[in-house]
């Protein structure tokens, strides 16, 4: 088995990561997601779960994916309710005609092997007609997300960060429509899209 840098590097990290990270980044997206409790939501690159707290109990149901194991272990000890899901983002484990509502990656698509073959998945995936998918990430062109670059180069992880209108170019090649591209703070912006 081939093991990812990154991969090797959450599992290492996974006992510590949410005394290290403590931002909920969701809270600033919950009024974009508009769930009504009905959605089924999918979180790509899960982690320990930090990013679904807030939005766990808003939607019908989760699936919380992530190819670390160890992650994934401590998502599941604090949300037993959503389904795990052991896998990458360019590989989606769901079968043609398996949709969801919402799907969320927060702070994870830089750490994709291929993000065009992620986004590619994600609409694959996405129900095609109310379904959107929100993409939260660094912009390296800021201060903090040019911080949070060299810090993961430094760390070998190789992360590949997009600014916005990169990541506006990556949603029309994998057939995505990006409905709405907002700065959340000083560093980091969402990406809204749906089906074409």
């Amino acid at each position: 088995m081939v093991y990812r840098i990154p991969k090797r590097f959450f599992d290492l990290i996974s006992p510590l990561y949410d005394f290290l990270i403590r931002d909920d980044p969701t809270k600033k997206i919950i009024d974009a997601l508009k769930l009504t409790g009905r959605e089924r939501v999918l979180e790509i690159g899960a982690g320990t779960g930090r990013s679904i707290a807030s939005i766990i109990s808003l939607a019908q149901r989760v699936w919380l994916l992530d190819p670390s194991q160890p992650m994934l272990q401590q998502a599941i000890q604090k949300f037993p309710n959503a389904q795990p899901v052991l896998a990458y983002a360019e590989n989606l484990p769901f079968e043609e005609g398996f949709y969801f509502d919402r799907i969320i990656a927060v702070d994870s698509l830089h750490h994709w092997d291929n993000q065009l073959e992620g986004l590619k998945e994600i609409e694959r995936v996405l129900e095609p007609t109310h379904g959107f998918s929100i993409i939260v990430e660094f912009d390296p062109s800021r201060i903090l997300g040019h911080y949070i670059k060299s810090m993961e180069k430094f760390f070998r992880m190789g992360s590949t960060f997009f600014t916005p209108v990169e990541m506006r170019t990556l949603h029309r090649k994998a057939n995505l429509h990006i409905i709405r591209q907002a700065y959340l703070d000083e560093g980091t912006y969402l990406t809204m899209a749906k089906k074409k």
